[in-house]
C-alpha cells in the first residue's frame, strides 16, 4: 500500500506524523506492505498511484502555503481522485482541500467510513485493508 502524507512539515499541528506512522504499523502487522511518502513544498505533487493520501491539520499560515502550492496541482489530483486514490484530510486540513481540491462531502464519521470502504472495495488487492484502515480511522 501507498501512502503519501502530503505537507508533513506544514501541515504537524498535532502530532498527525505519528498518526501516520501508527497506521503503517497497524497495516504492516496485518501483513501488509506498506511504502510512506512525503510530499511538500518544491516537490512535484504527485499522487497517483497513491492508495492513500494523508493531509494533518496546520495554523492558518502553513494552511496558506499548502494550499497556494496545490493549485497548480488540481487536474493531476481529480485525476487521482477518479482512479481511486483517497484523500485523508484530518481537522482543519478540510479548509484547504475544500478550497483546492475535489473532495466529496461527507456529513459524519458513519458516512465517511461508507465512503473510505467503497473506495478501497474498489481495488481488490486492498479489501484487507479497508477494514484495518477504517478500525484506524474509528479510533482517531
Amino acid at each position: 500500500m501507498r501512502i503519501i502524507h502530503l505537507f508533513a512539515d506544514l501541515c504537524n499541528l498535532y502530532g498527525d506524523y505519528g498518526n501516520v506512522c501508527g497506521l503503517k504499523r497497524a497495516l504492516e502487522n496485518k501483513g501488509q506492505n506498506v511504502e510512506i511518502e512525503y510530499q511538500s513544498i518544491d516537490d512535484e505533487i504527485d499522487i497517483s498511484g497513491a492508495d492513500l493520501v494523508f493531509i494533518g491539520s496546520a495554523t492558518e499560515r502553513n494552511q496558506k502555503v499548502a494550499l497556494n502550492y496545490l493549485q497548480s496541482y488540481k487536474d493531476n489530483i481529480k485525476a487521482a481522485l477518479d482512479n481511486g486514490t483517497v484523500i485523508l484530510a484530518t481537522g482543519n486540513s478540510f479548509e484547504i482541500s475544500d478550497i483546492a481540491l475535489p473532495t466529496v462531502t461527507v456529513q459524519s464519521t458513519r458516512d465517511f467510513r461508507s465512503f473510505l470502504t467503497k473506495r478501497l472495495k474498489e481495488k481488490r488487492e486492498l479489501l484487507p485493508t479497508a477494514f484495518v484502515l477504517l478500525r484506524c480511522v474509528a479510533e482517531i
